[in-house]
């Protein structure tokens, strides 16, 4: 696995910015999606009812994340729970693209899409410090798949169903207690 994070901080007079992402290529993946081609010859999957993959997908095996994060002074990271002031906020926003095989699906932050691969989709935030130790926070992610030709592989409790996810949506209102 090649994986090459990034990011960029800079304090404003009056408030904190931050660029961040990061770029992963599965050194592997190539193999992974050979692997789960042949694997639909297994006689037990033959009565299972999924899709035949029509050929490998060994091209599917990047991952990259870009976004943009600003907030009042020292306060990035609200929108996580991570720190807070009272009247403080942050707004953050990013562009997420994971390919079938370029993440192992159990790494794979199950927040927002799902922790599925073969996504890709914009998430967005918004937080505020009602006081210093309660935090209300918005967030919506919309994704859809990348490669038509393959499922969403992963799992994950909140959506139970095998796969694939055509499109995903999620709005989330969280009020937070910290103490």
């Amino acid at each position: 696995m090649l994986d090459i994070p990034f990011e960029l901080n800079y304090n404003f007079a009056c408030f904190s910015a931050r660029l961040f992402g990061d770029y992963a290529q599965n050194l592997q993946g190539s193999e992974r999606a050979n692997a789960a081609f042949r694997a639909q010859d297994n006689p037990a999957l033959a009565t299972s009812g999924l899709i035949r993959i029509p050929s490998a997908q060994t091209g599917d095996t990047k991952a990259y994340q870009v976004g943009v994060a600003i907030g009042s002074s020292n306060s990035l990271g609200m929108v996580y729970g991570s720190t807070v002031h009272k009247n403080a906020w942050e707004a953050r926003a990013y562009w997420q693209h994971i390919e079938q095989y370029a993440l192992d699906p159990n790494l794979i932050d199950s927040d927002f899409f799902e922790g599925r691969g073969n996504l890709e989709g914009i998430y967005g935030s918004v937080a505020y410090g009602f006081s210093e130790n309660v935090i209300g926070t918005l967030r919506y992610g919309y994704a859809h798949r990348i490669n038509d030709k393959l499922g969403t592989g992963g799992a994950n409790q909140d959506i139970p169903q095998m796969n694939p996810i055509s499109h995903y949506n999620i709005l989330q209102v969280d009020l937070t207690l910290r103490f």
